[in-house]
């Protein structure tokens, strides 16, 4: 009779440490779930991040070509009047 309590008394406590793994893992896959969605959303803000600098690089050098372009026509139209001056 002994024997078969102590038998019960081991199945119940494997039972609950059976359960408390469970609960465990179960836990463990809810803040994987979370984690990997907010890797997700910063994956997404780099991704945009990366896509407006692109445009934003794009259009530095846009302004960088127009800025040379005129110092160009500055000086071009300049020119004339500085011979002028020299003789």
């Amino acid at each position: 009779m002994a024997d078969q309590k102590a038998v019960e008394g081991e199945v119940v406590r494997v039972r609950k440490d059976a359960q408390d793994l469970e609960d465990q893992i179960t836990k463990a896959e809810a803040e994987k779930t979370t984690r990997d969605h907010a890797i997700r959303s910063l994956n997404d803000d780099i991704s945009e991040l990366d896509d407006l600098i692109s445009k934003l690089n794009k259009e530095k050098k846009f302004f960088q070509v127009m800025i040379l372009s005129y110092l160009d026509y500055i000086i071009f139209a300049s020119f004339p009047f500085a011979y002028t001056n020299i003789k």
